[in-house]
């Protein structure tokens, strides 16, 4: 069952214990679900594409640098504005604006990357730009709705 608007209160009180469980959340989310994507669709994709511009392995600090940042982004405009906002008779769910607002933010996000790569980088294609695009739509969103769903019990919502 999804949370409606009526079983919240007016504005949601922010808290960092609201804080860690929306950003567990959404981390969690990106995990699980860039987990998927680079291991089972996007690694093979990128190194035929790119070649010897990939690294031969990860470079794990920055891979935790970007979540951390990502994630710092997803929780402060996505999700706590969603939460925060009185909602009223004919407005989206709260889960449904950090939804929204986790896509924009991704659209941004990785259309810069895609977008900055295509410009400067020989071997990228308009094809990488238009599947990052709509990666990071997808899981930005994804990742926000979560961020919303986690805070749960402390705002008055349903379980997820």
């Amino acid at each position: 069952m999804s949370p409606s608007n009526e079983s919240l209160p007016a504005t949601a009180k922010v808290s960092w214990g609201l804080i860690a469980r929306v950003a567990a959340g959404s981390t969690l989310t990106m995990l699980a679900m860039d987990a998927v994507w680079l291991s089972q669709v996007a690694s093979g994709m990128y190194r035929e594409e790119l070649g010897d511009l990939m690294r031969s392995s990860t470079r794990w600090s920055a891979a935790v640098a970007f979540y951390i940042v990502y994630v710092t982004g997803i929780v402060t405009l996505a999700v706590l504005p969603a939460l925060e906002r009185a909602t009223g008779r004919g407005e989206l769910p709260r889960w449904a604006a950090a939804g929204r607002s986790g896509a924009l933010l991704g659209l941004v996000a990785y259309g810069t990357f895609g977008f900055t790569s295509l410009a400067v980088l020989e071997p990228w294609t308009l094809s990488l730009v238009l599947i990052d695009l709509a990666w990071g739509i997808v899981l930005t969103g994804t990742a926000a709705t979560v961020g919303v769903l986690a805070a749960g019990s402390s705002q008055g919502l349903p379980a997820p």
